[in-house]
């Protein structure tokens, strides 16, 4: 999902990376995932799933805030 959007993202700029700054991003963006959710999961003694969902959860709710509500 993450690099389909990188695939977007580059064909809308007309900007291309090569595959290890991919490589590179998606493992920045993997890392920072997991290690918020192991926090999240620790602090809140719940599973990884659960600390994985509510993040997501988190990310949309903050989006729409910044955003608003559009089609």
């Amino acid at each position: 999902m993450i690099v389909s959007y990188f695939e977007w993202v580059q064909d809308l700029q007309s900007f291309f990376w090569n595959e290890t700054e991919v490589v590179d991003k998606l493992f920045r963006i993997m890392e920072t995932a997991y290690t918020q959710a192991v926090t999240m999961s620790r602090k809140q003694k719940i599973s990884m799933r659960m600390a994985a969902l509510s993040l997501g959860i988190k990310r949309v709710l903050e989006a729409k805030r910044t955003r608003g509500l559009f089609p």
